[in-house]
């Protein structure tokens, strides 16, 4: 605790300070793997998505399970950009 007596401020981004779109990336891995789009629907809110949001996972652990679950060929890069486009406004 600190002098003010504040030591963590928590707060929810995704649905509740900024919009997230998670329909977009979900269509745009399946685009890039040869799953249909229920299949890779069931990674959003999965266990390592869940780990990654609660930093129980890093960026890279998260991106090498979905490489390996999906047959996702694509360099890591195009993966963040197309995971970015869950972000929407706020």
């Amino acid at each position: 605790m600190n002098r003010n007596g504040i030591t963590y401020i928590i707060f929810d981004l995704g649905g509740v300070l900024v919009n997230i779109h998670p329909e977009k990336a979900m269509q745009s891995l399946t685009d890039l793997t040869p799953f249909p789009i229920d299949k890779v629907e069931t990674f959003f809110l999965s266990e390592p998505h869940i780990q990654l949001m609660a930093g129980e996972k890093s960026f890279r652990e998260f991106f090498e399970f979905f490489k390996s679950e999906y047959s996702f060929s694509k360099r890591d890069q195009n993966f963040l950009l197309i995971w970015e486009d869950i972000k929407g406004e706020p």
